[in-house]
């Protein structure tokens, strides 16, 4: 658990991810106008001062049509980029820990809008989180548009009606799953294109929800390579059950993670006490625990960091304003 990790060019000093800001995006914190505010400093900070080793973000919205909830966090805006830059410099400048940010597109109408529209809108946000966050997180998982995106049910409805073509047999066929994926790999392209290249970028699966049972494990496997042959280094996998979370993860990182080379991230009913066991198994690469308890060595912060005293390994040190 305590053994450090490399992440595609980022260095984790050890296996112990946190992800306080809620798993799903009606979960989120709730903040004024998308801007991150104390409460997402508190626990974010908090996160990284109790010993975790990458500490990643709620669900960020990529645009204000495109928020789960009132006031749902965003990155869409100069003063969002600024609210996170002091989120982003406070883990910096008080712990080892690296952060990450997970963008997603959670509005409704996601898949009646022009795909290029939103590409542009994914491709602004990484700009933003390029000024100061260590990982890109592309939420796939559910309650994001891209989650729908993959849905088999989705793939029917866009095919129903098509001649010769039922929607049965469309999800059934390998270019059906071709067809499923092309919207989340167009997306996860122009995020890649924009985001620095010595950085991590990952996604985020739920594929229990999207594809049950063993058909799913093969679909989730053949989505992670596909992405993996894009440029992702890690792919987070969410599930509701222990059972769910070691079938799909351990599949993932054995059936292509070892192949592709790109990192697993299991998540789900995750204690701090479990995760050596599910590493020295070889079920995942990381852990995303329900709670940072690590006891980590650094001292407590003296107050909010300015950025002279950044521990930032990149330029500028946190989010701010394009």
């Amino acid at each position: 658990m305590l053994q450090p990790f490399t992440l595609g060019g980022l260095h984790l000093v050890n296996r112990v991810v946190v992800a306080p800001g809620g798993a799903a995006p009606g979960e989120a914190f709730p903040g004024r106008d998308g801007v991150p505010g104390d409460l997402q400093l508190v626990r974010l900070g908090g996160a990284a001062l109790d010993g975790a080793g990458l500490v990643l973000t709620g669900p960020v919205s990529v645009s204000a049509a495109g928020t789960a909830l009132p006031g749902g966090a965003g990155l869409y805006t100069g003063e969002q980029a600024a609210g996170w830059r002091r989120v982003v410099d406070f883990v910096h400048a008080h712990a080892p820990a690296k952060i990450g940010v997970r963008l997603g597109y959670y509005g409704p109408d996601g898949a009646t809008r022009p795909l290029g529209e939103l590409q542009r809108e994914f491709a602004a946000a990484a700009r933003r989180a390029a000024a100061g966050f260590d990982l890109l997180e592309l939420d796939c998982a559910h309650g994001s548009w891209l989650s729908a995106a993959l849905s088999p049910s989705d793939e029917r409805a866009r095919h129903n009606g098509s001649p010769g073509r039922s929607g049965a047999s469309q999800a059934r066929g390998g270019a059906s799953l071709r067809n499923r994926f092309r919207r989340p790999l167009a997306v996860f392209g122009a995020i890649r294109a924009v985001w620095p290249a010595e950085r991590p970028v990952g996604l985020r699966v739920a594929p229990a929800r999207w594809c049950p049972g063993e058909d799913g494990v093969d679909a989730a496997a053949e989505l992670a390579n596909e992405f993996a042959a894009r440029g992702a280094e890690a792919v987070h996998v969410r599930a509701g059950t222990e059972a769910d979370r070691d079938v799909y993860a351990d599949r993932i990182r054995n059936q292509a993670g070892r192949r592709s080379g790109f990192a697993v991230l299991a998540a789900g009913s995750i204690a701090v006490s479990d995760v050596d066991t599910i590493v020295l198994a070889g079920r995942a690469d990381l852990c995303v625990v329900d709670r940072a308890t690590v006891h980590a060595p650094w001292p407590s912060p003296r107050g909010t960091p300015d950025r002279a005293t950044s521990k930032s390994g990149h330029d500028g040190g946190g989010c701010r304003a394009p």
